[in-house]
């Protein structure tokens, strides 16, 4: 891999066997922000603001695959629009109430400070025009805006790069990826350093020694009476917090491009979550309607009029039918229409069974008729003509 425009988990991944030399905690420095021109008529003869150099990650340093996973690769993210710079950062909802009272406090301010930027701009705008149309290059009044303009500049990159680490260290990914593996790191030696009575606390901030030499000096003289085993179980687990130190360095460092990984990937894991859903549903629908198409062809088996006979209007009302099944299968209803349907449900076997033996009956009666009507035609000559028979049943003019 190039050293050159590396990107921050390239970075972070480049060097996963490779001995380094960790720094020390320190502050994210302050971002650079090009200065903003204010419109004027003609070009001005100032000297437009030079852009401060993009900071770019000096250190390459390992980190587990967990962290990866996580915040995933970096890739060259495209520049803020004005409304991005100007929109205030979110801590996690289930950040501690302190840390959200600190934030919005910080957020306040760094809203001031962006208001009072603006202001700023507006002014020099003014002062520089103003110098133009005087055919002179600067005034005192002008350096003095562009003076202030500098430190409120300054005072809006502290509160964003303080936001930023405040938005990381508050996330999921942090806790399990950094701050978790330090405080372990930190109580296996505190409970080895407690069992031989030496100073935990100063080993732990030997941990924090950049300089590898001078950090490996100060554990050799805290761990000399210990046992050689022991003691080298120490300087490995020093060397461990010191790995871990490092990488923490290198997040907070770049606190706001961490945040932009973090976000992309649970943007990217929210989206496959839905696409999961999206396709369980249609799964579940597709069996859903598997198996009411089953039901439904056991169902015209045992109650054969409600089968389609070709005729439109009945055939709709049969389709209809089927839909509304599917639509109580797939909607949320309220308890009145739920408990009708139910009941609707659970009485239809009665009903069928009523039915069914209605249609029985009437066709053990229509074919007493029959045997009866058949009687009367056999037992006179001339199919029916001339005199009834004495003793015959009467029959009904209808029949």
């Amino acid at each position: 891999m190039s050293d050159d425009k590396i990107g921050l988990l390239e970075a972070l991944d480049a060097q996963l066997d490779q001995p380094q030399t960790p720094t020390q905690p320190v502050a994210a420095e302050p971002k650079a922000e090009p200065a903003k021109e204010a419109p004027k008529a003609e070009t001005p003869k100032t000297e437009p603001a030079k852009e401060a150099p993009v900071k770019t990650l000096e250190n390459k340093i390992e980190i587990p695959d967990d962290v990866i996973d996580q915040l995933t690769k970096a890739e060259d993210s495209a520049k803020k629009t004005d409304a991005a710079a100007d929109s205030e950062p979110e801590l996690p909802k289930d950040a501690p109430k302190a840390a959200q009272t600190a934030f919005a406090k910080v957020t306040t301010e760094l809203r001031e400070t962006r208001a009072r930027l603006k202001e700023l701009e507006s002014k020099i705008g003014k002062e520089e025009q103003k110098v133009e149309d005087k055919g002179e290059q600067t005034s005192p009044e002008l350096e003095k805006l562009k003076a202030e303009l500098d430190e409120i500049r300054t005072q809006r990159d502290e509160y964003e790069t303080e936001l930023s680490v405040a938005r990381v260290q508050a996330t999921k990914q942090y806790k399990v990826a950094i701050q978790k593996p330090i405080e372990q790191a930190a109580a296996g030696i505190e409970e080895i350093a407690k069992t031989y009575e030496i100073d935990s606390d100063a080993l732990v901030r030997a941990a924090s020694i950049g300089d590898a030499s001078k950090r490996r000096a100060a554990v050799k003289e805290l761990v000399a009476s210990l046992d050689p085993v022991d003691a080298v179980d120490l300087r490995r687990r020093v060397e461990d917090l010191n790995q871990l130190y490092g990488k923490r360095d290198v997040i907070l460092q770049n606190a706001e491009k961490a945040m932009e990984e973090i976000a992309k990937r649970e943007a990217a894991q929210a989206e496959q979550a839905q696409k999961q859903q999206q396709a369980q549903l249609a799964k579940e629908a597709e069996l859903t309607k598997t198996a009411y198409d089953e039901i439904w062809n056991r169902f015209t088996s045992e109650v054969p009029v409600l089968r389609k006979t070709g005729n439109p209007d009945w055939d709709a009302r049969i389709d209809n039918l089927r839909t509304q099944a599917l639509n109580v299968e797939n909607t949320d209803l309220d308890a009145e229409t739920r408990a009708a349907l139910t009941y609707q449900a659970v009485a239809m076997p009665l009903l069928v069974d009523l039915f069914q033996g209605y249609i029985r009956k009437s066709q053990t009666e229509i074919a007493g008729l029959k045997k009866s009507l058949s009687e009367i035609r056999g037992a006179t000559p001339g199919a029916g003509g001339g005199e009834t028979k004495a003793g015959a049943p009467d029959v009904s003019p209808d029949v």
